[in-house]
This record gives structure tokens, C-alpha cells and sequence, in this order.
């Protein structure tokens, strides 16, 4: 736990002892984020399309000895409706579920990898310390499409339908 807040400490302290090279002119490009949602951690990579819109991708794993793992990329796009400190932004996006079952426990050598595609729209804000360092929180609304052989959201092959919320931390470069 002391390592995880020496890194965060770390990452404000730079963060904010970051200039613009061009006066009041912001030069971020792209960043780095980290997700939290419930128990799933998420990496996320901002890439600034203009002074009000980013593209985020995202990479998720989540990873259970003798259960297997699990992946998730997406890729949502953020229209910031505001400048300022405080900037609220819509999200669409969507993504894709992949998992990868241990085989080493099972009697079946012929194990599904269960394929589920999640799309949503999500409504949030983040507040920006510095040009180079905000927090945010998200809400959503997210569809789920699901694999036949998928047990991920209780209904193999079905469409599902939940909220979300997350909580971000975003260092931008």
C-alpha cells in the first residue's frame, strides 16, 4: 500500500510542477489513467483530438489461478462540454470481453473462450488540478451483447442491460 501511495504522491508532484511551453497555451497530447470500477482495474490512454474532445482507449485484464483470464479493450470517445477546471464530457463507447479459461484443471480440452461486446454511453467530469493532472467520476449506461457460451453477466447469449461508475485518475503528457 505505501508503494501505491509513494507512486500517486509521486505523479501529483510532477503533475503539478508542470508549464505549458507556450504560455497559457496547453500542449498535452496524450495520458495516462487509471480506472477503478467496483473490483476491476482499468488502464486507459487519453489521446487529445482538439481542446474539447479526446479518443480513450482502454486495456483491462483480470487474471484467476485456476479459473483464467480475462481481457477487455475498448475505446470511447470523450466531448468535453466545457473548458476550465472543472470540465464536464459525454462518453460513447464501446468494447470487447475475451475470455481465456485455465485448461490445465479441466477434464475438457475443448473449453469455450466466450466472446461478449459491451457498448454504452456515459456521462462525467473531471477536475483538472493542472494542465497535466485531473480526477473524474463517470456514470453509464451500458448494452451487452453476450457470447452463447459466456456465463459473464448471467445470460449466455442474451443482451443485458446495467449502469456503471468509475472513478479516474488521468496524468496527460
Amino acid at each position: 500500500m505505501r508503494s501505491i501511495t509513494f507512486v500517486f504522491l509521486f505523479i501529483g508532484v510532477f503533475a503539478f510542477g508542470q508549464e505549458s511551453e507556450n504560455g497559457d497555451e496547453t500542449t498535452r497530447k496524450f495520458g495516462l489513467s487509471a480506472s477503478i470500477q467496483s473490483d476491476q482495474f482499468g488502464i486507459l490512454m487519453p489521446f487529445w483530438v482538439s481542446e474539447k474532445s479526446a479518443l480513450v482507449p482502454s486495456f483491462q485484464l483480470n487474471f484467476a489461478e485456476t479459473v483464467g483470464l480475462d481481457l477487455g479493450f475498448g475505446l470511447s470517445f470523450r466531448q468535453y462540454l466545457r473548458e476550465g477546471k472543472m470540465r464536464p464530457y459525454l462518453a460513447p463507447g464501446f468494447g470487447v470481453l475475451v475470455a481465456i479459461p485455465d485448461k490445465s484443471g479441466s477434464e475438457r480440452e475443448d473449453l469455450p473462450n466466450p466472446v461478449d461486446f459491451v457498448f454504452g454511453f456515459g456521462v462525467g467530469g473531471e477536475y483538472f488540478f493542472s494542465d497535466y493532472f485531473s480526477a473524474g467520476v463517470q456514470i453509464g449506461l451500458n448494452g451487452a451483447v453476450a457470447d452463447s457460451d459466456s456465463n459473464r453477466f448471467g445470460n449466455p447469449g442474451g443482451f443485458n442491460l446495467n449502469t456503471a461508475s468509475s472513478v479516474l485518475v488521468n496524468v496527460y503528457f
